[in-house]
């Protein structure tokens, strides 16, 4: 490397290496180097010391070369940051979008036709894929057979048999039921399910007959609320999600015009397995549609066709169960719309629950229930005693209504002061949350 100019650092005026001022500049610059004043290399001439300045020019040059280098390296870094960036941004987005879609789909139910039906993809016929037959007490689904014996049942109770029936990952609960004396409530309770789509109802899947017995096949569901009654404070939150199932469940009976008529702790099922548990409603044989809907009578008739013996007897007018009958039922008068009947029987249900004493239900009700003279006396007065509860209302209240007075509502002597909408809305329950049926709530 070789320069023909020189600075003077002090004035910043350049020579020309072969002017005098050149030469004396340059002169001087090597004396610096030759007394060691600049660092460890001394050289002794001209051409040495154009060496050594040049050596570090070509140093600042590759240096140079090398920044220049890393800055292109980090722009490309850049680019390739914001390109990633830009793609994570894009499947936030597809993957918001998709979310939406599936919390949509699960909240809007789909609509049963019949119990599970489908469309025949050639002819259009409906078609049931649950569709059974019984044949020699056997159970058959197409290639799916069990023979019904002792070891399949689940108990007895009333006129019905229960059997459990598993294929693969699926459970059902099989009803045997005599037809004699019970065509009317089996037809009733098929029609009422194949109306309902609700998620804290029982499923019908599908239903037959035989010469002897109608069957009908069912969710199954591994225990009733029974198991529960007097154990509501061991697990509050799973209580208060049991009663939003159930309320919700009563809900949705009205806005189909359905009065159940024998709300009680054992016609509600638990289906799944913890943490995950759902409440349904099954057993609708005794079930009304409400007065002046289509194919019912105006006078608001309540077609019951149970007939039972001893203490339920005097009951038979209104239906239900003598322990959960509502004081209008009891007293044998006419109704036009026994919906609030079901409320009333949903507050003792939770009543139950609270309850931990060792009787049927609470004192004032499971006595009088058991002595048929005690409860004609106890209707003609509106069942006084009532108000002896109160300090366990409170309790009540408290832990699932969030301290507004509705169990006392519910168990109001006046029918129409009970409302099954002022029950959700105490449960913090939304129009979605009761469609999902999902124990959702406040």
């Amino acid at each position: 490397m070789s320069f023909n100019f020189i600075y003077n650092p002090l004035t910043n005026d350049k020579y020309s290496i072969f002017s005098y001022e050149g030469k004396s500049l340059l002169k001087q610059y090597i004396k610096d180097y030759q007394t060691g004043g600049s660092g460890s290399v001394n050289p002794k001439t001209l051409d040495d010391f154009i060496a050594v300045e040049g050596a570090k020019v070509d140093k600042l040059n590759e240096c140079e070369t090398k920044l220049n280098e890393c800055d292109g390296m980090i722009n490309k870094y850049r680019i390739a940051y914001e390109t990633i960036r830009r793609a994570a941004l894009k499947q936030r987005k597809q993957f918001t979008e998709l979310k939406s879609k599936l919390q949509t789909m699960e909240t809007q139910p789909t609509r049963a036709k019949s119990v599970e039906q489908k469309e025949n993809d050639e002819g259009g016929e409906p078609t049931n894929p649950y569709e059974f037959t019984i044949e020699a007490n056997t159970f058959k689904m197409g290639r799916f057979e069990v023979v019904l014996t002792d070891k399949n049942k689940l108990g007895s109770g009333g006129s019905k048999t229960i059997y459990k029936l598993e294929r693969g990952e699926e459970t059902f609960a099989l009803a045997k039921i005599p037809k004699d004396g019970l065509n009317k409530e089996v037809q009733n309770e098929i029609n009422c399910l194949r109306k309902l789509d609700h998620p804290n109802i029982a499923k019908l899947y599908g239903d037959s007959k035989d010469a002897n017995f109608h069957y009908l096949l069912m969710e199954y569901g591994e225990s009733d609320l029974i198991s529960k009654r007097g154990k509501a404070l061991d697990d509050i939150e799973l209580t208060r999600r049991f009663i939003i199932n159930m309320a919700s469940a009563i809900s949705h009976l009205k806005k189909n015009n359905i009065n159940h008529r024998d709300i009680k702790l054992e016609n509600f099922i638990i289906v799944g397995k913890s943490p995950n548990q759902v409440v349904k409603l099954i057993d609708f044989g005794i079930s009304t549609r409400c007065p002046g809907t289509e194919g019912y009578s105006k006078k608001g008739n309540p077609m019951d066709v149970r007939k039972p013996d001893g203490p339920q007897k005097m009951f038979s007018s209104g239906g239900g169960t003598v322990f959960y009958v509502a004081p209008e039922n009891a007293r044998g008068e006419p109704s036009v719309n026994t919906h609030p009947g079901d409320v009333f029987a949903l507050g003792l249900c939770i009543l139950e629950l609270f309850y931990e004493g060792d009787t049927k239900v609470l004192p004032v009700y499971s006595q009088l229930a058991l002595n048929v003279g005690a409860v004609e006396n106890r209707i003609k007065t509106n069942f006084p005693g009532i108000g002896e509860l109160e300090e366990f209302y409170t309790k009540i209240n408290k832990h699932v209504f969030g301290g507004k007075p509705i169990i006392q509502r519910m168990l109001n002597q006046i029918p129409t002061e009970r409302k099954i909408e002022e029950v959700l809305e105490a449960l913090g329950v939304s129009e979605e949350d009761e469609t999902e049926g999902d124990g959702g709530g406040k």
